[in-house]
């Protein structure tokens, strides 16, 4: 390539040696500092192309502003700003180990130690630029540059948001590379330090895996995935890739931005300790890069680096915006020890818990912890459960209850147990924990209410959904997307529209939001029509699921798999009061509901504290899920006549109270 014989020489001081590349504000030429001897990169801005697009001019002068705030060794030096006439320059430190995409195309893709480095050093960046009010909007493989030693160097600037600018990412185009759009992004949305965040996310991806989490054939479809879909499987991808890692990564790339990763000093301290661990396993000694690698920690006793193990979760969580903001307040009380998210199997407590656990992670100077109660088989594998969970290591010669609640006692940690109605034995060793570790919180899911002093109950219904197809704004109901979302799993490219809209809506309003139901009814999407979904159902409810029992996890993955496990939870007494309450359709009041069944107040509410029944605390009306009362109703009737177990009429819709 050749220069322009004119230009050769800038202040007297900078040389243009020969053009390397196009930016894309103009030719970039590899150039020398005569006065020092060493080589530069010169970007020209040609007066052509600020008439072709003043923004050219606009994004020049934000990258000189940007940099010209910016020093920091994983971010590129600025040496000078100059303008000659109607062109504009910047001298910047040259970079000659080519940029982090093209090494990513020779080399597949690279090691999880190297790729954690790169990750730990723009994660340091990031941090420096957004404390000093930068956020780079545009970040990509592309345009992080790569020293002759391999130290990566954020650059290209010219789209940063500045905090004494107010720039929105929607001017007509969205800014950056279509693979690390963040979502906000394609919504118009203004972006902030998350949309990085974001873009880091896609980048750490892209290294391990040798492609971007949303790739595909072209940029519409890019683009839909981003704003529909959830990630391809970096665990299938990149199988040596640690779990922690990998659940990083998904939070990095978490939709909803109010639940991704809070910060880049958080995400680098979590990358920080995962090398940490890879690095003493492997037994060899740590890298001292810029600053060390003890750059994220902080002399406070408050935690830096998130310590949990919350499993990472393989679709995007829909909805429960409400339930989110109001459990993470009752969290953030301390006067709230316990809380148990309450409901019916199937609707989608555990992963309102985890979502939440999510959010709040950081917040525990100790840590939060995942405790799956259902594949237990005694409550008394629960303190070795514990202990497991916790990385504890017992003594021989004492009891291990006892060294569990002194391990407990002092700590400020959360627990996430999940299914306690599947262990309800186990809840006295629950109570000492509550009693002996008085910083210890517990977020319980389960169907049945734990009745153990100062529990706070979170009772859930199921997803939103709408009264009518026709209502405005139909297909945006939580219900109506989930059902979209695990339809797509089933069959790629499924998509609503104005004839399948009615079909999806009727099948939401069958299962009154149950998340478990929709996803077992969008499965058959792969083979069927919505209409023929709704056809079956009204037909026989165990259409939606094959299977007659437990998961391996312990979460029913069938309708009649989770009422059988509720039926199971009840006394003979209860369960002749349930099958009376049968004839109800929707809402009844206390009188009726005891005229009909016989039942005395503290029985009906034994079934609520069952989640068998819903109790308005306002109005006092009960009310009984419509695939729960049709379980019922099928219990009552089979010793008569067959008959299907879902009736005709299931479609109406149940009153709300």
């Amino acid at each position: 390539m050749t220069t322009n014989p004119s230009l050769k020489l800038l202040a007297e001081r900078f040389r243009m040696v020969e053009a390397i590349g196009q930016g894309s504000m103009g030719v970039v030429y590899r150039g020398l500092d005569i006065a020092i001897g060493q080589p530069v990169a010169i970007k020209h801005l040609h007066p052509e192309l600020i008439r072709a697009d003043p923004d050219n001019l606009r994004r020049f002068e934000r990258e000189v502003e940007a940099l010209g705030r910016l020093n920091h060794p994983n971010i590129v030096n600025l040496h000078a700003n100059l303008r000659d006439g109607q062109d504009y320059y910047l001298v910047l430190e040259y970079l000659e180990g080519g940029d982090l995409s093209a090494l990513v195309k020779r080399s597949g893709r690279l090691s999880v130690s190297r790729t954690l480095r790169l990750g730990i050093e723009l994660a340091d960046a990031l941090t420096r630029a957004h404390h000093l009010g930068v956020v780079h909007r545009a970040l990509s493989s592309v345009n992080i540059m790569l020293a002759g030693d391999g130290t990566p160097k954020l650059t290209d600037f010219g789209v940063a948001r500045l905090d004494t600018h107010k720039h929105r990412a929607a001017t007509g185009r969205p800014l950056g590379a279509p693979d690390y759009l963040s979502p906000e992004a394609l919504q118009g949305l203004e972006l902030d330090a998350r949309a990085d965040l974001w873009a880091l996310g896609v980048v750490l991806f892209e290294l391990l895996a040798g492609r971007t989490p949303f790739s595909a054939g072209n940029i519409a479809t890019i683009l839909t995935n981003i704003a529909t879909q959830p990630p391809q499987d970096l665990e299938l991808l990149c199988p040596a890739a640690p779990p922690a890692l990998v659940d990083l990564i998904y939070r990095l790339l978490t939709k909803d931005r109010e639940v991704r990763v809070s910060s880049a000093r958080r995400a680098g301290a979590e990358m920080e300790q995962i090398l940490t661990g890879i690095e003493a396993g492997m037994n060899t000694p740590l890298p001292q890069a810029a600053g060390g690698l003890d750059r994220f920690r902080t002399p406070t006793p408050l935690m830096s680096v998130a310590n949990h193990n919350l499993p990472a979760q393989a679709t995007p969580f829909i909805g429960r915006e409400r339930e989110l903001n109001e459990l993470k307040r009752l969290i953030q009380d301390p006067n709230v020890r316990l809380i148990t998210v309450m409901g019916t199997g199937g609707i989608g407590k555990t992963r309102l818990a985890l979502a939440c656990a999510h959010r709040v992670v950081g917040s525990f100077v100790d840590g939060i912890f995942f405790v799956p109660l259902a594949p237990l088989s005694s409550a008394d594998d629960l303190v070795q459960t514990l202990g497991h969970t916790l990385n504890m290591d017992f003594a021989q010669d004492l009891a291990p209850k006892t060294q569990l609640l002194d391990y407990l006692r002092g700590r400020a940690l959360f627990l996430v147990m999940d299914n306690w109605d599947h262990l309800l034995d186990g809840l006295p060793l629950l109570a000492e924990i509550l009693q002996t570790a008085p910083r210890v919180q517990v977020l319980a899911t389960s169907r049945v209410k734990l009745n153990l002093q100062g529990e706070t109950i979170f009772a859930i219904d199921g997803l939103d959904y709408p009264d009518t197809a026709s209502e405005h704004g139909a297909q945006d109901h939580s219900a109506v997307g989930l059902f979209a979302q695990a339809a797509r799993r089933a069959k790629p490219g499924f998509e609503l529209t104005p004839d399948s809209l009615p079909d999806v809506v009727t099948i939401t309003q069958m299962l009154e939001g149950m998340p478990l139901g929709i996803e077992l009814a969008a499965a058959w999407t792969a083979t069927m029509t919505p209409r023929d979904i709704v056809r079956e159902m009204r037909a026989n409810l165990d259409f939606l699921g094959a299977d007659s029992g437990d998961s391996p996890d312990g979460h029913p993955h069938s309708l009649r798999a989770v009422f059988e496990s509720s039926w199971r939870l009840l006394s003979n007494d209860e369960r002749e009061v349930f099958v009376r309450i049968a004839v109800f359709r929707g809402r009844f009041t206390r009188s009726a509901g005891q005229a009909v069944s016989g039942a005395s107040i503290r029985q009906l509410m034994g079934l609520a504290n069952k989640s068998l029944l819903r109790r308005d605390t306002d109005s006092g009306i009960y009310h009984i899920h419509e695939v729960s009362r049709q379980f019922a109703e099928e219990k009552l009737t089979r010793a008569r006549r067959p008959r299907p177990l879902l009736p005709q009429g299931i479609g109406r819709r149940a009153a709300r109270p």
